[in-house]
């Protein structure tokens, strides 16, 4: 693959991560504050808080580790690409099972659909539905397929993890079975 076009796709791929990390952190970090800062009431009144912009914060500050670990070669290129796949693969993951479990009813209760309300269109509407009727999460997920995408182009095609690609293989217990 040519020089320019992986550049490019590292460029695309950095942009669209730090994309996702903000609205994670825009999102997540004022609504973990709040629930810091009553957590000792909503638990004494037996309410959990929801569980959400604390793993948006996780998530923001584990997607900002990546590119520093991989400039910093505590992380490898090849590794950096998989882990960028899984993060993004997790975040469209766990918002699809945010969706199609009622928005996690099942920690909450008091907030479940009452028998015979619930909506029964099946697994695609549900997620087709709430993607074109919320355009932030539509533009959120969006951006992180295309920055799995990228990932994944990257994955397989960037010469500089190819090199390597033969050392990796020569690493293992049978590697020095003929020394």
């Amino acid at each position: 693959m040519d020089e320019r076009l992986v550049t490019a796709l590292r460029v695309l791929a950095a942009a669209l991560v730090f994309a996702t990390a903000a609205y994670h952190l825009a999102w997540g970090l004022p609504r973990a504050l709040i629930y810091l800062e009553g957590i000792g009431f909503l638990l004494s009144a037996g309410n959990l808080p929801d569980v959400r912009p604390f793993f948006f914060v996780g998530f923001a500050l584990a997607l900002l580790a990546g590119p520093y670990l991989v400039t910093r070669n505590v992380v490898t290129l090849r590794r950096g690409y998989q882990l960028g796949m899984a993060m993004m693969g997790l975040a469209i993951g766990a918002w699809m099972f945010w969706h199609l479990t009622d928005h996690a009813a099942f920690l909450y209760p008091s907030n479940a659909v009452p028998a015979g309300q619930a909506d029964h269109t099946g697994v695609v509407a549900t997620i087709v539905g709430h993607y074109v009727q919320e355009p932030v999460e539509g533009t959120i997920k969006t951006i992180e397929i295309g920055a799995l995408l990228a990932f994944g182009a990257l994955w397989r095609w960037d010469p500089a993890i190819r090199d390597t690609e033969d050392a990796d293989a020569d690493v293992g217990p049978t590697a020095n079975a003929d020394a």
